[in-house]
């Protein structure tokens, strides 16, 4: 144990310290060799043959294992070399970027010159703007006197005469509304005329109220008396009009005819500022963007260079420290077999927590620790998918091909792999009693989606099944998970195994196949509801197996109001989970 224990520290030496590209591929074949052959010899020959990919990575190995597993150190001390090249290479690492750091810092540099540039020359053109608008738009008070002028002199005796005419037109069709019951607002009509008669746009004024009169009067079915009274009062509107542009002299006209076009002039002069304005506007905000752009990457370089440095200052420091023992004591090894992912003592601990006394800290370190092998759990699913894909001898085409050559030399062809199209089809219950299993398990969905050829569908349930993939779509795992709970009711709701089991078969049977796989999670407490067995056992027929993942141990299991004996023998795979390693481990070796 203790001659695995120091492979193991070996290999992460080769990984960590010395540059050696070991997959999580390569190190569980590495640490297979070391399990399964006893010849220490031919374990060296395996390991080198899987770990090197060079002469001069071959020549480090050999080093290495002759001084950490033989305590054999070199007279020549090739491994110093080694160490010093690989620090050598770090150090040309950090030069590299620590010039790629430079060039962003002077983009960046640029980027805030050209929004400088750009903000300077946006306040100018504001400044030309408000200038050219005192220079060329006329005085406020001199375009008052003009419109004044051309206002109607109600002085005049006939325009005196027609406004007398309307009011007691306004008072007969008064009159008349009363009689047949109608309602015409007579006063808004005399104000509206006064009112008119007071401006240069008397006429415009009055247009829109003939226009308006006509329209009412159109509407007057039935009311003779009425209609005819509102068409006197529009002819009369009309000739007031006609009089009141009488009264008004051809100088104030004229001179109101060159205001307004002064004024149409000026306003498109200053249209055609405030488009380059916003122009200027437009240019001012990317170069904003693009200078957040230059300095999130030069940030970015930074972080680079300053990792590199460390990793050189490292390797530095660990050019005259060639010889050394085992490192089990100050790294973190491997648990639980060669398909673990590196964890440390606090997280091994975690590990064994049970999932219905996680406390929300401890969930809080389980998401982080999934979120940081998220990649590593990834690259295992879709190896794991892939495996039975592996090249098969293609029997036919092979004797095809030695009658062709006479078996000299002897052609080996292989059968064309076919498309995966699995999938899972993930059921959580997320009341009370399994709120912990349900949360890591859709979390751990949501970081794995990418590594199922089909898809990872995810329900939630207590009483009705609630199809939540919507909540992690633009969202990260950690919102998605939120927006669950949110949306979907808990509290005062227990669970209804029998009606989800339903729902599932009659909207999303169609979509199970024999390349799906359904894992349901929960304690199967029914609260004396049917437990439809039977539709399970119709999915369980369609799907390539159905799992059942239980927090409770199986002691438990079928008593008081479980039901989970009914789902065991309707096809469900029943498995107990009882603590956050459990967990993982069955979604990553199962699913």
């Amino acid at each position: 144990m203790e001659a695995f224990e120091q492979i193991q520290s070996f290999l992460l030496e080769l990984r960590d310290a010395y540059g050696f590209h070991l997959e999580v591929e390569k190190l569980e074949r590495c640490l297979a060799c070391a399990r399964n052959i006893t010849d220490l010899e031919e374990v060296f020959y395996r390991m080198q043959s899987i770990a090197c990919t060079s002469e001069e990575e071959a020549e480090t190995f050999r080093n290495l294992f002759a001084q950490r597993l033989l305590h054999y150190a070199p007279e020549n001390a090739a491994v110093g070399e080694d160490a010093k090249r690989a620090a050598e290479k770090a150090r040309q690492r950090f030069q590299d970027l620590l010039a790629q750091a430079s060039r962003q810092k002077q983009a960046l540099n640029d980027a805030e010159s050209d929004r400088e540039r750009a903000e300077k020359a946006l306040e100018k053109a504001l400044q030309d703007l408000e200038r050219r608008r005192n220079a060329v738009m006329p005085e406020k008070e001199h375009v008052q006197s003009v419109q004044d002028s051309n206002a109607p002199n109600t002085s005049h005796p006939a325009l005196q005469e027609l406004l007398q005419k309307v009011a007691e037109q306004l008072k007969i069709l008064a009159k008349a509304a009363a009689t047949e019951e109608t309602h015409i607002d007579t006063d808004g009509i005399a104000k509206r005329i006064r009112k008119a008669m007071e401006t240069h746009t008397y006429k415009q004024d009055l247009e829109s109220l003939a226009k308006e009169q006509m329209a009412a009067a159109r509407k007057l079915h039935g009311k003779k008396q009425s209609f005819g009274e509102l068409l006197k009062l529009v002819d009369l509107i009309k000739k007031l009009q006609s009089a009141a542009g009488k009264t008004i002299s051809a100088g104030a006209k004229k001179e109101l005819q060159q205001v307004n076009a002064q004024i149409r002039e000026a306003k498109t002069d200053l249209n055609a500022l405030e488009k380059k304005i916003q122009t200027l506007r437009d240019e001012k905000e990317h170069a904003k963007w693009r200078e957040n752009r230059e300095r999130e990457q030069a940030e970015k370089s930074d972080a680079m260079a300053a990792a590199a440095q460390q990793k050189h200052q490292d390797l530095q420091n660990a050019v005259d420290l060639v010889v050394k023992g085992t490192s089990k004591d100050h790294r973190d090894v491997f648990t639980e077999g060669v398909h673990a992912v590196q964890t440390t003592g606090e997280i091994d601990a975690l590990m064994r927590a049970e999932l219905n006394n996680l406390s929300y800290d401890n969930q809080e370190k389980v998401l982080t620790f999934i979120r940081t092998n998220a990649r590593v759990f990834r690259q295992t699913l879709r190896r794991k998918h892939a495996s039975h894909q592996r090249r098969q001898v293609d029997i036919r085409a092979t004797v095809r091909a030695a009658a062709r050559t006479g078996g000299e030399p002897l052609l080996i062809k292989y059968r064309k792999p076919f498309e995966s199209h699995a999938k899972v089809i993930i059921v959580a219950d997320i009341s009370g009693s399994c709120k912990h299993t349900a949360t890591l398990a859709l979390y751990f969905a949501a970081m794995m989606e990418e590594a199922f050829p089909g898809g990872c569908k995810k329900f939630a349930f207590v009483r009705d099944l609630n199809a939540v993939d919507r909540y992690f779509r633009e969202r990260s795992p950690e919102d998605g998970v939120k927006e669950v709970y949110a949306h979907i009711p808990t509290r005062g709701v227990y669970s209804d195994y029998g009606t989800t089991i339903r729902q599932l078969r009659e909207e999303y049977g169609g979509t199970v196949h024999r390349d799906t796989t359904i894992i349901f999670l929960g304690d199967a407490r029914n609260n004396r509801n049917q437990s439809r067995a039977e539709d399970l056992k119709y999915l369980a027929d369609r799907c390539r197996q159905v799992f059942w993942l239980n927090p409770e141990p199986k002691n438990q299991w079928d008593t008081g109001d479980s039901v989970m004996g009914q789902y065991v023998s309707a096809g469900a795979q029943g498995y107990c989970v009882r603590n956050v390693g459990e967990l993982l481990q069955f979604l990553m070796s199962v699913s």
